[in-house]
């Protein structure tokens, strides 16, 4: 504001006093000194009328010159006080500035009161305005509504008082020094009083004394106050009436507005228009918001389009037509960039993307916190965008990302209706991320403040989870039992109660873990069939390791029946344990041919499986035991196979007339073994299974091979009874019949003497001895009339 002086006119009054005795001297120096003062105004008026600057310069000079010396020539005069004004004024008009604000701030101080400390303080009030200096400026104002002579000043004074005090946001000040001039009598005709009412309506208003705002604001209305002065009444006073809750009232101002074709009201129009479109939209009427901006265009391009921008686009989004308010929003941030209004935007658009479809949300919620993450760092908004692209990330399977943007959330800065989701969400997704501490943190902080939320069960469980992984085995069972206690869904239960009983697992504690399985299978028959499954699993590995094998077998059976896919292999091996442990043998050959069947049977103890194959020789179960050795015998690596297992490999494939595979597995025998009794024995296999397969001469030569290792008592006698089969195969009967009648008259062993009477009528039949063939037949029946077969084989009956 341009400074200007204050429009007193001071002038020189000469007052001429009777007396009726005067001093020459007195009367002398009266006369000089009133000659002195006039010649100064005289200058004065010369210059400030002078339209030549120069001319002007040089008389005010030297009027302001005159003014001095008459102050100080006369410093008694009655006219010493104007003169000290003009003499400033001189100062000020000649630009020598520093001078006149010094001169006018010693009138203010010296004089005190009076109409040239009006005059002084409303140069130096102007001055210090224009400088915002408002604190300096309301002071002089003030002084200068106070000493003013002129009614006109005065209320200048109080005007800019109130504006300084407005600046300086005291604003009960402010509305104070308005109501000075609306209080005082003739205020009508003041050039401030439209000002004043439309000044003080809206600080009341905004005070919150509303309906006194009214008053004001309606005088105003009323008034012969210019047009835009009586828009502005009529806008504000739907403010008010808004902010009273009177919404019909309120309706019927802003209407007014909207319906005036005055083009002062059209300035205000536009504001109106989005009061409306509020109370539209507070009042859910979406639909009619959005037609009440298409019938009322009003491009502003300023912050006010931005607002009814914001509050249309909003009203899409109510009905989710999101795509229609995403390039809408982007009109409010573009209109009010760097604004409140299009930070609102920018995250109102941001929720659109994530409403519609959800994609790219991490790179957009990237963006947002780009341009506004340092200006608005504790916005909840911000920390409400991160949980979106933390959620989003986790949705992608980006586990780790998200929980990083998880530990950037803030709990303290998200709203306090969203603050159960966001703990309870970063506990799930830092225990996925093996963050077990983050997530323990944020699910107490659940679990404690939320204690009525449906989730508490399932935070508990998760809660207790991690702390077992963390090693806190206590306070997961603890976690659990107050699960329990919570009487949660048949599935937590189910839950809480395996998981109680995988802690006692974990402390061997296993006589406790299978009361908690049982508890399980008695509290919840309607279990989940894998929870059922699962708990007699490890009820039956529980008993396994307390070696009560006949009462793990049942729960282990239970569980593979329930959940064969899952439980087939560990199940079976438990089983193969525990049956091995009762001498079960049935039932250890199935459970190892199970192993076969399912890929597993590498994992059996090798202890077992030889158990078993020999269990299964002697109860003639030849294939059966060929199948259980071959399982752990290695071909590849004959020598880091025990020796025995390839003698009864080789054995029961004999019986199982697998010759082909019986040689392989002697050979591998042949390989380790060094003792001769061992090796003739092998080697009597080896020619057996050369016979059978037709090889004559390889027979011969194992045959002979084993007698070199000098065999005796029984085991010669085998030998010699091959020998005799190797004979009778290649048309020599009588030799074979020697080897047999040898061993038939001596042999005493009631395993092979029959066998060698067998033999002996054979080979004698053969070399056409048939009556002599029939008194052994005699004899053999006789001493051995179980032996009916004639398929006898020497090393088939070992």
């Amino acid at each position: 504001m341009k400074c200007r002086l204050l429009s007193l006119l001071l002038f020189a009054t000469t007052s001429v006093m009777a007396q009726t005795e005067i001093n020459p001297a007195v009367a002398e120096q009266q006369q000089s000194a009133n000659a002195l003062f006039q010649r100064a105004m005289n200058l004065y008026r010369v210059g400030s009328q002078s339209t030549n600057l120069d001319d002007r310069i040089n008389q005010l000079t030297a009027s302001g010159q005159s003014f001095e010396f008459f102050i100080n020539a006369y410093p008694a005069h009655e006219r010493y006080r104007e003169a000290e004004y003009y003499r400033a004024i001189c100062y000020y008009h000649t630009g020598d500035l520093e001078n006149a604000k010094r001169l006018f701030a010693s009138i203010i101080v010296a004089q005190r009161k009076g109409p040239y400390v009006a005059a002084a303080a409303s140069v130096l009030a102007q001055d210090a305005f224009e400088k915002k200096d408002y604190a300096t400026a309301s002071t002089l104002f003030s002084k200068l509504s106070a000493n003013a002579e002129k009614t006109e000043d005065r209320h200048r004074g109080y005007y800019y008082e109130a504006i300084c005090q407005h600046y300086q946001k005291f604003e009960k000040q402010a509305l104070q020094c308005y109501e000075k001039i609306l209080n005082e009598e003739g205020a009508e005709s003041s050039p401030y009083v439209h000002l004043c009412r439309k000044a003080a309506g809206i600080l009341r208003m905004n005070a919150g004394d509303h309906q006194n705002a009214l008053l004001v604001l309606q005088a105003l209305r009323k008034s012969l106050a210019p047009e835009e002065y009586r828009a502005e009444a009529a806008l504000y006073s739907g403010v008010c009436c808004l902010k009273m809750n009177d919404d019909v009232a309120a309706e019927q101002h802003f209407q007014e507005v909207l319906r005036s074709t005055n083009p002062a009201w059209l300035s205000v129009q536009p504001d109106a228009l989005t009061y409306v479109m509020q109370m539209r939209y507070n009042r859910k009427e979406y639909a009619e918001v959005i037609q009440l901006f298409r019938a009322n265009p009003s491009n502003t391009n300023d912050s006010r389009q931005a607002r009814r921008f914001q509050i249309v686009a909003r009203s899409m989004m109510r009905l989710k037509r999101y795509l229609d308010a995403i390039p809408i929003f982007l009109d409010v941030i573009k209109l009010a960039e760097g604004s409140e209004l299009a930070f609102d935007a920018s995250y109102y658009r941001l929720m659109c993307f994530y409403l519609l479809d959800g994609r790219n949300i991490p790179q957009q919620v990237d963006v947002f916190t780009e341009i506004y993450g340092t200006s608005h760092k504790s916005h909840p908004r911000i920390h409400t965008a991160l949980i979106l692209k933390a959620a989003a990330l986790q949705e992608e399977g980006k586990i780790e990302e998200a929980a990083e943007t998880f530990r950037l959330v803030e709990e303290s800065r998200i709203a306090a209706g969203s603050r159960a989701n966001m703990l309870y969400n970063r506990g799930w997704c830092l225990s996925l991320a093996k963050d077990y501490q983050g997530a323990i943190r944020s699910l107490s902080r659940f679990i404690d403040n939320y204690k009525e939320d449906v989730r508490s069960a399932d935070a508990l469980a998760l809660r207790g989870d991690c702390r077992h992984k963390t090693g806190d085995r206590m306070g997961a069972l603890e976690d659990f039992t107050k699960l329990i206690q919570l009487n949660p869904s048949a599935k937590l239960a189910s839950v809480a109660w395996q998981k109680s009983a995988l802690i006692h697992k974990d402390q061997k504690e296993y006589a406790s873990m299978i009361k908690c399985y049982q508890t399980l299978l008695e509290l919840l028959p309607d279990a989940l069939l894998q929870a059922k499954a699962n708990a007699h699993f490890w009820i039956g590995h529980g008993y396994n390791k307390l070696q009560e094998h006949e009462k793990a077998i049942p729960h282990l059976v239970e569980a593979r029946k329930m959940e064969g896919k899952t439980y087939r292999k560990n199940a079976g091996l438990l089983l193969i344990s525990s049956h091995f442990s009762l001498e079960n043998i049935d039932e250890l050959c199935a459970e190892i041919d199970t192993s076969i069947e399912g890929g597993y049977s590498h994992e059996v103890s090798p202890a077992m499986v030889s158990w078993a194959g020999i269990q299964s020789l002697s109860l003639e179960k030849a294939e059966q035991a060929s199948r259980f050795f071959l399982m752990i015998a290695n071909p590849l690596e004959p020598r880091g196979t025990p020796r025995d297992v390839w003698r009864n490999l080789s054995r029961a494939q004999i019986l199982s007339k697998d010759y082909k595979g019986a040689l392989k597995s002697v050979d591998h025998f042949l390989a380790v073994e060094k003792k001769p009794l061992a090796l003739a024995g092998a080697m009597f296999d080896q020619a057996l299974c050369h016979l059978k397969l037709g090889k004559h001469d390889e027979a011969k030569r194992a045959l002979d091979s084993g007698f070199a290792q000098n065999p005796q008592g029984i085991l010669k006698a085998e030998g010699e009874i091959l020998l005799g089969d190797y004979y009778m195969a290649v048309k020599k009967p009588a030799l074979a019949q020697e080897l047999f009648v040898a061993n038939a008259k001596i042999l005493e062993d009631q395993r092979l003497k029959p066998i060698a009477l067998q033999k002996l009528i054979e080979a004698m039949e053969a070399n056409q001895q048939g009556e002599l063939a029939n008194e052994y037949r005699e004899q053999l029946e006789t001493l051995f009339p179980q032996k009916k077969s004639k398929e006898w084989n020497i090393r088939e009956e070992l």
